[in-house]
């Protein structure tokens, strides 16, 4: 199911619901292109604008993604009137812009010192980003071939950590990630939506990371997957970036200015 197929009683809900919507979003891959330069992940021209307008219009946006909150910040731009969960739903910065975050337990830092350490080992250092809860080892835009023996023995080693240190591997587009485990986007998913019960909501999101969060949404929810390729999935639909994206914010918005104008007019 593509945009053109999003269901019309979807957007009927969304306009007879009393209560306000919730626009969930993924980063890397739903906002912005994948680039193996991961400082340069900007979104895709007109995505950001059209989710200003929707936060202007009293609109709840909330980004929810594996990178931290800083990083979201400065490659979005949007840093006012939005929610943003960082490191998978460790910490997590409200509209007010005051930040709080998870303590990591000692077991798990040690375990992913020791992923670090290995990383260090076998000079791939240059490869992992290391996060507050994890550590995610990059191959985009790499000769993974050259690479071949020493990244099995990280992922050899990574795997004797998670039985030893209790940890998680997930693969996502690009790469793969040890983290220490309780951090989720369905947690941070299930936790917004506990706040908002009766809220119509929509989850848009790319990789594996993002199922969590495709399980968790209730009936009044949808799950959208944003990818070039159909695959299985837990998500209701699935659009192309970015011109899918931009029209289903347009969408959401032209639903919202409806809304208020009706409220204004009640």
């Amino acid at each position: 199911m593509t945009m053109r197929e999003v269901p019309s009683i979807f957007w009927q809900e969304m306009m007879k619901s009393k209560q306000p919507p919730l626009l969930l979003c993924d980063y890397d891959g739903t906002l912005a292109p994948f680039t193996s330069e991961r400082d340069k992940a900007f979104p895709w021209p007109g995505v950001i604008e059209e989710l200003r307008t929707v936060i202007a219009i009293s609109g709840i946006v909330v980004l929810i993604s594996g990178r931290s909150i800083a990083e979201v910040k400065e490659l979005s731009q949007l840093e006012t009137g939005i929610e943003i969960w960082g490191y998978h739903g460790a910490e997590r910065m409200t509209v007010d812009g005051i930040i709080h975050r998870i303590n990591l337990a000692p077991l798990y830092e040690a375990g992913l010192e020791k992923a670090w350490q290995k990383a260090m080992e076998e000079s791939l250092q240059t490869w992992i980003e290391r996060k507050y809860v994890s550590l995610a080892l990059h191959w985009r835009g790499r000769n993974i071939a050259l690479y071949q023996d020493k990244l099995k023995k990280i992922m050899e080693y990574w795997s004797k950590l998670q039985v030893e240190y209790g940890l998680k591997i997930l693969s996502f587009n690009g790469g793969v990630e040890i983290l220490a485990p309780g951090f989720d986007k369905g947690k941070a998913v299930k936790t917004i939506l506990s706040a908002y019960p009766d809220s119509i909501c929509a989850y848009l999101g790319d990789d594996a990371t993002d199922e969590d969060a495709f399980a968790v949404l209730q009936k009044r929810c949808m799950g959208i997957l944003v990818s070039d390729e159909d695959r299985q999935t837990l998500a209701d639909v699935r659009l192309v970036p970015p011109c899918e994206v931009l029209s289903f914010f347009r969408c959401w918005k032209r639903c919202l200015q409806e809304k208020r104008g009706e409220m204004n007019h009640d």
